[in-house]
């Protein structure tokens, strides 16, 4: 994985180059393009009552991408 940050430090951009097979997490809405051949996949990670707590009371997204 290779990461090159652009327009720092305000509104600041990660382009992200991954090898076959390497994975990234990221929030909802944090991802602003990709390439064809990236497959999203999105879930609760824990189930819905961790979704839940971490999006009321971390302020995080319900369904990390």
């Amino acid at each position: 994985m290779q990461t090159d940050i652009q327009f720092s430090p305000a509104y600041a951009m990660a382009t992200i180059h991954l090898d076959p097979g390497e994975q990234i997490q990221a929030e909802a809405g944090a991802m602003m393009a990709m390439t064809p051949g990236i497959g999203i996949e999105t879930s609760t990670r824990g189930g819905v009552l961790k979704g839940l707590k971490r999006s009321v009371l971390g302020g995080e997204s319900f369904f990390p991408t």
